[in-house]
């Protein structure tokens, strides 16, 4: 492929906000049609066909357009490398991982443990890794028990030995968090993110794994009610995903957001304002790119602080008002009403209430 195409992938790896994935794509796309056009066998434009389903997955693309081009690379791939090779089972993986960020719950299963099938034929690190997926997948989506009986064989595996120098032990382990925090788990959550999100910055230095990681660290120890610490393990969160990945990608929304709250519960009542307006502004930018979960989860974040400090109510009404709309999408989007969709109801619940009661704190004045 042309040396621009591989410095737009650059760019989007370095900072991974839609614009340069988007940018990206449509060099991917361009190549990809070029080499269609020129190359008698579509083998030859395997990478191609690859970057691009990998890409339109990432960007949010209509789920038909993302299907088909999935298809295709998973079929060429198969040819040129067989059933049973790391590109193949690769792409299988990330068509999983898609599947269950757009909430297709059943199909998303299916694809991982096809995945988990194939990697058994591949070695040890390759299964550890399809084990991790699948419980990580299936605890967002609510079946925590389930997530928990994939990644035990996959915890006893890394047992031995330093895990802190193993980067799939940290992962697994780090999966293992997720889940105590599913359960209610906080304290145990947050004790495992100390250690994971540590080992993963001493390994693998300023990434977005590590921002991530911290990101979740400092939501559990909200959870705790250690305010102090959340507060300094968010702010890092905060600046690291802005550096990273930009200030209008969905995480850095969301740590900004977490950050923001914990500064309002302790007091910090500017210092929250400026963080929450930040959000407001980026969100009213361009809603359609940040996921509608996210933007009702944003929202209520938001008008919550409003409510704690008794201040700028019908502010706070209208972004319960959004939360609840944004939450509504969600369902729709989702389809069949399943784990995922229950969250999404979980999330409108409370925004519901939310306005009534401002409505009610308002129409009292």
């Amino acid at each position: 492929m042309p040396q621009e195409v591989y410095r737009a992938l650059e760019t989007a790896r370095e900072t991974p906000n839609l614009t340069n994935l988007r940018a990206a794509l449509a060099r991917v796309d361009a190549a990809a049609q070029r080499c269609e056009e020129t190359e008698p066998d579509p083998v030859a434009c395997e990478e191609a066909f690859s970057l691009a389903a990998n890409l339109s997955g990432q960007v949010y693309a209509e789920r038909a357009i993302v299907d088909r081009r999935y298809a295709r690379a998973i079929a060429i791939a198969e040819r040129k490398y067989g059933d049973i090779h790391e590109i193949p089972v690769q792409l299988h993986r990330r068509y999983g991982l898609y599947l269950a960020q757009i909430g297709e719950a059943d199909e998303a299963e299916d694809r991982l443990l096809l995945v988990l099938q194939r990697s058994q034929e591949m070695g040890l690190r390759d299964v550890l890794v399809a084990r991790g997926d699948l419980a990580a997948v299936l605890n967002a989506l609510g079946r925590s028990e389930d997530a928990e009986a994939y990644l035990a064989p996959a915890l006893e595996a890394v047992a031995e030995g330093d895990w802190r120098w193993n980067p799939i032990a940290i992962s697994l382990k780090t999966t293992a968090a997720a889940i105590a925090a599913m359960q209610g788990q906080h304290d145990e959550a947050a004790s495992i993110y100390a250690e994971t999100c540590v080992a993963m910055y001493r390994m693998l230095g300023d990434n977005g794994g590590v921002a991530t990681c911290s990101l979740n660290w400092g939501m559990s120890l909200i959870e705790t009610g250690d305010l102090e610490r959340a507060e300094a393990v968010l702010i890092i969160a905060t600046r690291a995903h802005d550096r990273l990945f930009g200030p209008t990608h969905t995480n850095a929304l969301l740590a900004r957001a977490q950050a923001a709250q914990v500064l309002s519960l302790r007091g910090k009542t500017a210092a929250a304002e400026a963080l929450f307006a930040r959000n407001r502004s980026q969100l009213a930018d361009d809603p359609s790119a940040t996921p509608a979960e996210f933007r009702t989860r944003l929202l209520m974040l938001d008008a919550q602080n409003l409510l704690r400090a008794r201040r700028s109510l019908p502010l706070a009404r209208q972004l319960l008002i959004h939360a609840q709309q944004s939450a509504l999408d969600a369902l729709v989007q989702i389809g069949d009403f399943d784990a995922l969709a229950q969250r999404s109801l979980d999330g409108a619940r409370p925004a519901f209430l939310l306005h009534v009661k401002t409505s009610w704190e308002l129409a009292k004045r």
